[in-house]
């Protein structure tokens, strides 16, 4: 199929070359079966998204009339304010919470060695901002219902509404819905 495709384009191009010269080349003649041949092949190249270049800066081998296929543009995504994604965005999120660099790395879901890293200006994946960026609402909504001095000693120490495991160690095991859960409760007045 690339041999059909190369020698249509080769003929495509033999007509331009020839129709700008004056002549009226074979290709170009209506209904002739190299006419028809040039157009579905254009038509297949189209369709196939051949990515190959063209290095001689000749014209384009698909005709004008060949509707080609449009390219579709990626989902934009929101860009983030400045100030999310710097080290000290990451420092004062885990000061805030009052938690060292191992605690923080276990509930966000990865390696002290990459708190570390972001701390000194490494670049975040997305994933990992999503959930510093919970961290921040986690703390937030902590700040509601407890003073700041006792967040870092809820977050360690074993809370009944989560079967006796702490708040890291729910984010730990993926149980992000059950720790949200004693937080609503918390600041509800319910019992956990």
């Amino acid at each position: 199929m690339a041999s059909h495709l190369g020698s249509a384009r080769v003929s495509s191009r033999r007509a331009q070359t020839k129709s700008a010269k004056g002549k009226k080349p074979r290709a170009a003649q209506k209904g002739s079966k190299a006419s028809v041949g040039v157009e579905k092949s254009a038509m297949a190249s189209a369709k196939i998204g051949d990515s190959r270049k063209n290095h001689d800066n000749s014209a384009p081998a698909t005709p004008h009339h060949v509707n080609t296929p449009q390219k579709t543009k990626a989902k934009a995504s929101r860009p983030m304010p400045a100030v999310i994604n710097t080290p000290q965005w990451v420092v004062d999120t885990r000061r805030s919470l009052g938690v060292t660099q191992d605690v923080f790395a276990r509930m966000v879901g990865v390696t002290t060695r990459s708190v570390a890293g972001w701390e000194s200006g490494r670049q975040i994946n997305e994933s990992s901002l999503r959930r510093i960026k919970e961290m921040r609402r986690l703390r937030a909504e902590l700040g509601k219902v407890m003073e700041p001095d006792f967040i870092p000693k809820w977050l360690v120490s074993p809370v009944e509404g989560l079967g006796g495991m702490s708040p890291v160690q729910a984010l730990e095991h993926g149980e992000t819905d059950r720790m949200w859960r004693a937080v609503f409760l918390l600041g509800s007045g319910l019992p956990l």
